[in-house]
């Protein structure tokens, strides 16, 4: 499970895949009918499983059946995660939540010193810190953004990893926990790594959670001088976009205009996802209860970008970079129902027993589902299904031993 955990965040599909074979054999092998009777009683495990079956079910109204399957194999572990980590809940020691947490930590950290290694190497091999655009004349920084991300994921995906790793360093600084100023420049680290990463909602998220997690706790525990912490981050940003270039700069500060022209071809960032919502939207209002079915979901939102002129994303094949939007415009205000209710009932949870710490995880991977359609690949679905499903497990346990 240690290895499991570590080996999320290095996007070695392989791997995995591996680990997750050797968990299903030993859960098979070892787990006893008790085990199985309180795994398939647990809202844990029934809300993300219905969300999964229901997403078959869409089979019944969609054509498209072959671009459905690769989908629905993508978000298998809705089911699998989420079984296996109850089955094998009884094996796991006293002590196994911190060492859960400190597996998945050094896995973030071993990831960005990979993708570190291979931007230098990159970097030394091209004789620059950039190498050429196609076009033979804009620069391409290999320590930024997709360059950097390379041999670990998309790099969306891997800030969420990271900003993950970030609380977590952090809870055990505030732990008091031996070696604690190493967890606070871990935690600096990987802040660094994600504006490196360039991801805006991620670092939003965490320049949002974490000075309310700070003022939440200096007035718990009346340690004012926390209330200075957050200015910290803040000034990090600010430098790292004083020092960088004019177009790291148009990167963070990019703002969507409103009166985008939908069939042009002048787009940042932002209007694209303005777009791409405006079209999701009008489709979600026409397959309202129970969506276009997997599989059809992804022509639909092309053929609405046609109709609607938005040539860039047509042409691109964009999806529509929401979660809710993309779940929606497949199973239906039904399945996103579902969806929905398994993220809250997972965050009351773990509000109920007191895991502050994955009350903001989770608070941060639902921010990040806000511009980043993260079930569509596999490395977003396993964070939420392998990751929080354990904690759930391990918070319910510690919950008991605290009784």
């Amino acid at each position: 499970m240690l290895l499991l955990l570590m080996s999320l965040s290095l996007g070695q599909e392989l791997l995995t895949n591996i680990l997750m074979l050797l968990l299903f054999l030993f859960t098979i092998a070892f787990a006893k009918k008790a085990d199985w009777l309180r795994t398939v009683a647990s809202p844990i495990f029934i809300l993300p499983s219905l969300f999964y079956l229901f997403s078959w079910l869409s089979l019944l109204w969609s054509d498209n059946l072959d671009a459905a399957l690769p989908m629905l194999e993508t978000k298998s572990s809705f089911l699998l995660g989420p079984l296996l980590l109850g089955l094998s809940a009884g094996f796991y020691p006293a002590n196994f939540k911190e060492r859960a947490l400190k597996a998945f930590l050094l896995g973030t950290i071993l990831a960005s010193l990979i993708a570190l290694i291979y931007a230098a190497a990159r970097s030394f091999e091209q004789g620059h810190l950039y190498k050429l655009a196609q076009d033979g004349a804009s620069k391409q920084y290999l320590f930024l953004y997709t360059h950097l991300a390379e041999p670990i994921m998309h790099p969306g995906y891997f800030a969420s990893f990271l900003g993950i790793g970030l609380f977590v360093a952090l809870y055990f600084f505030f732990k008091k926990v031996k070696s604690r100023f190493l967890y606070l420049l871990l935690a600096t680290f990987l802040f660094l790594m994600m504006l490196l990463l360039q991801a805006r909602i991620n670092l939003l998220a965490v320049l949002i959670l974490l000075p309310l997690a700070l003022v939440y706790w200096a007035f718990k525990s009346r340690s004012y001088k926390l209330l200075l912490l957050p200015i910290l981050p803040v000034v990090a940003l600010v430098a790292f976009l004083s020092f960088g270039g004019e177009s790291l700069r148009d990167r963070y500060l990019q703002l969507p205009d409103f009166s985008y022209n939908i069939s042009g071809d002048d787009f940042n960032s932002a209007t694209y996802r303005l777009a791409e919502w405006e079209c999701a939207t009008e489709l979600i209002a026409d397959n309202f209860w129970i969506g276009t079915g997997f599989g059809d979901n992804r022509d639909a939102l092309l053929e609405t970008y046609r109709a609607k002129q938005f040539w860039q994303g047509f042409e691109k094949r964009y999806n529509a970079h929401n979660q809710y939007l993309e779940t929606f415009i497949a199973i239906g205000i039904l399945g996103f129902t579902l969806l929905m209710l398994t993220l809250f009932y997972y965050l009351f949870t773990f509000w109920k027993k007191g895991d502050y710490l994955n009350v903001m995880n989770l608070l941060f991977l639902i921010l990040c589902l806000l511009t980043e359609s993260m079930f569509e690949r596999m490395w977003g679905v396993l964070l939420f299904t392998i990751f929080f499903p354990l904690m759930m497990y391990l918070s319910e346990d510690a919950s008991k031993e605290a009784s």
